[in-house]
Parts: C-alpha cells; sequence; structure tokens
C-alpha cells in the first residue's frame, strides 16, 4: 500500500520489457510501419494521474503474458503532445488497438484477461481449412489444431501468423470437421498434432502461445524426433481437502478454480475438466467429509486467482459456456461474501 501510494505521489510507472515506450521518435517505425499481420495495443497515459496507476498493473500483465501475439506500448501524454494531439487524447488513460483493419478504441473493462482476448481477436488468421488431403505422407510437414469450436482461437490465429512462409515449409492447418478428425485418429479435442514424415508428436502442455511455438521449432529441428510413449493420462480433477490446499494452489498462480462438492464429479464436471485441461482452470472435488467449504453445497463454483470473487454455477449444463466466458474475459465475478450468503440463503 505504501509503495502504491508513492507511486501515485510521484506519476511513475514501471512498465517492464514487454511493453515498448512510445515516442515522437519511434511511433512511425514500430506502429505506423509495423507488418501487416501485428496488433499493437497502446496506452495513453500521463503523470500524475491515479486511474493510470489503477490501470497500468493490469495493462502490464496482459503485455506479460500476450508476448508474441500482440505488441504492447505506452505513450506518456505528458512528454509526447504531438501524440496525444494526432490522436486527439482527452482524457487518460486511453485505450488504442491498432490492426490491420485500421484502429479502434478500447473502453471494456481495464482487467488483463479482457484487455488480452479482446485485442488478440484482431490477429488475422492465416490457418489453412484442414480436408483429407492434409493426411500424412513421407512429405508431410505440418501443425493442425482439431478442435469442436467453430472459430479459429486467436492464440491459433497468431501461431499462424508465427510460421506464415517459414523457411521449413511447415503448413498450420485448423480442423473442427468430426469426420476428418476420425481419418487422422483423433479421440479427443482439443488436440495439437505435429507431422513431420513419419514422425508425429502431441502437444499435452499448457495453452500458451510461447510454449506451443517453442514447441513446434524444438519438434521440426529434431529436439522431439519422435512421438512420445505412452504416458498415465494426466490427473484432471484433484481433491481439495483443507484450507490451506486452497490458498496453496488458488491464490496467486494465475489459475481459476473451478470446485464441485460430492464424494464424485458429476460427467458434466468431468467433462469440463477435460475440455478445458490447457486452459487457465484447475479442477477440484471437495468431497463432504473434508470440505474446508460449507457453502459450496451442490453447485460448482469458479473461484477468481486475484480477488476475492467467484461465480456459482447452479445448472451444469450451462458450465461450458461460464468457463467460455472467464476464457473471453466476459465473466461476471461476483464477491464472495455476496456468494455465501446467498448460498446460505437457499
Amino acid at each position: 500500500m505504501l509503495l502504491f501510494s508513492f507511486l501515485s505521489i510521484c506519476g511513475c510507472f514501471n512498465f517492464g520489457p514487454s511493453v515498448i515506450e512510445l515516442t515522437a521518435n519511434n511511433f512511425q517505425r514500430e506502429v505506423e510501419h509495423r507488418d501487416n499481420k501485428t496488433v499493437y495495443f497502446v496506452m495513453f497515459h500521463g503523470q500524475h494521474c491515479p486511474a493510470c496507476q489503477m490501470a497500468y498493473p493490469e495493462f502490464v500483465e496482459a503485455a506479460n503474458e500476450a508476448v508474441g501475439m500482440v505488441k504492447f506500448g505506452h505513450i506518456d501524454t505528458s512528454q509526447e503532445y504531438a501524440l496525444g494531439s494526432q490522436f486527439q487524447i482527452y482524457s487518460i488513460p486511453t485505450f488504442i488497438i491498432f490492426h490491420p483493419n485500421g484502429q479502434t478504441t478500447y473502453n471494456r473493462e481495464r482487467l488483463a484477461r479482457t484487455m488480452l482476448n479482446v485485442a488478440s481477436r484482431f490477429i488475422p488468421n492465416l490457418s489453412q481449412p484442414v480436408d483429407d488431403s492434409w493426411l500424412p505422407t513421407n512429405e508431410t510437414r505440418s501443425v493442425i489444431l482439431f478442435t469442436d469450436k467453430q472459430n479459429t482461437p486467436p492464440i491459433w490465429s497468431a501461431i499462424s501468423c508465427e510460421f506464415e512462409n517459414n523457411t521449413k515449409n511447415i503448413q498450420i492447418g485448423f480442423c473442427n470437421n468430426a469426420t476428418i478428425q476420425k481419418e487422422f485418429g483423433i479421440t479427443a479435442v482439443p488436440t495439437i498434432l505435429m507431422i513431420n514424415g513419419e514422425h508425429k508428436f502431441v502437444y499435452n502442455n499448457k495453452n500458451r502461445f510461447q510454449l506451443i511455438r517453442k514447441t513446434i521449432i524444438d519438434f521440426f529441428e529434431g529436439v522431439i524426433p519422435d512421438s512420445p510413449k505412452p504416458t498415465p493420462a494426466p490427473v484432471l480433477i484433484d481433491n481439495l481437502e483443507s484450507q490451506e490446499d486452497f490458498e496453496n494452489q488458488c491464490k496467486g498462480k494465475g489459475l481459476f478454480c473451478v470446485v464441485q462438492k460430492g464424494e464424485e464429479p458429476t460427467s458434466e464436471f468431468n467433462n469440463a475438466a477435460k475440455k478445458y485441461r490447457h486452459d487457465h482452470f484447475k479442477f477440484f472435488l471437495c468431497k463432504p467429509e473434508n470440505c474446508p467449504f460449507d457453502f459450496l453445497k451442490e453447485s460448482v463454483w469458479i473461484f477468481h486467482h486475484r480477488r476475492e470473487a467467484g461465480i456459482r454455477v447452479d445448472n451444469l449444463e450451462t458450465l461450458g459456456s461460464t468457463l467460455d466466458r472467464v476464457i473471453d474475459g466476459g465473466a461476471r465475478f461476483v464477491p464472495l461474501e455476496k456468494l455465501k450468503t446467498e448460498a446460505e440463503e437457499l
């Protein structure tokens, strides 16, 4: 709190290496003359601006997670008068997203997840639709996302841009056709399959751009030369047995904890844990005999990883759509005390 007060008084900002300082000297090079695939999220701010101080930590968090997907920059309008005038900045902070189709003012919540999700939707999708002509041959060099989604996820659009015109002639594909998926031997979605001639590799790590990018590079450079040997199925749902366990696993780790109370997880909960295993979630079963939370009852609860807030899902048929809204940044988290009071009144 003292540090925040000091920063507010002095007007200092520590944007870090993921946010580029934009000035009259580099704005044309960085933003106006960027390639036609790059999305730039720019924060216009000034000194002695409490609202800027409140927003910039979320902006920095979004930038840190967006490395390689979306560029982030900041402009100090108290120093860069010409840029502030050029973009008619009358209030601060102001956020503008520069993208291949022009520029868009960002007016959504000043939360890292929402900022990243909105900006990443402007990434052009260069992935190709997959049909049976993509079936492996000795010459095949491809990476395919198999999914049940209708639209290409922004992270896959970013991968397609990253590997456009690559020297190894790697094709980036997208497939939501169940028949084609069966022909490739895909039994669960989402799945990322890498094919290099007779070698295949299934990506089974977190849904992070830099991790996926590095794995693709390593696979085609022979660092991952063969398909991995079968491994035991990962544990998708852990047991939650104490308040300390909850604090250690659910706070400050960047993951939203999804908790169901009961002796066994329901089929809907199992399916969600499987489907969203690579996203920003961690799933828990809270057994009645040692569950630290009496207020859980029969609902599924989604706990925010930083705020004392959550979402109660009473209808399990809506669990998937609720998790999708959390991913997109459009979910409404309610203070836990209010949720607990409502649960006790049921």
